[in-house]
């Protein structure tokens, strides 16, 4: 008799201990889950934005290049390259007020271009000068 005491409360015990173990395990999986998903999600999203502006550097670059590459015009219209869907690219063109020693204004030979470029997370603007050679 006593034995068959001793085993029904050890197994009572260790049917306690199960449940326990269970509820703490489901428990754990609740909390890892989640954080793992939200992770995943901030990683995605950081590569996503990375790639982004390593896009948007190499386009603003290619538009700057573009320009410096074109005949100087003094109205400033010059041509824009295609972009990729979800960019937008916005060229202004400046003429410099200053005055060269000789009296020449700097107006008709030199030009300040900013670019700026919008992407799907951010904008970027790039300065540079235009000269008449």
């Amino acid at each position: 008799m006593w034995r068959e005491m001793n085993l029904r409360k050890h197994g009572g015990k260790q049917k306690g201990q199960t449940l326990i173990e269970v509820v703490v395990a489901l428990a754990l999986i609740a909390l890892i889950i989640p954080a793992t998903f939200t992770a995943l999600s901030a990683a995605i999203t950081s590569a996503d934005r990375v790639r982004d502006r390593s896009v948007m550097l190499e386009l603003i670059q290619a538009q700057m290049e573009s320009i410096q590459g074109q005949e100087f015009r003094p109205g400033g219209d010059y041509d824009v390259i295609s972009l990729p869907v979800g960019f937008a690219i916005e060229v202004e063109v400046v003429p410099v007020p200053l005055f060269y020693p000789d009296g020449t204004p700097a107006e008709v030979i030199i030009q300040r271009i900013t670019i700026t470029l919008t992407g799907r997370h951010r904008s970027l603007e790039m300065e540079g000068y235009k000269v008449r050679r």
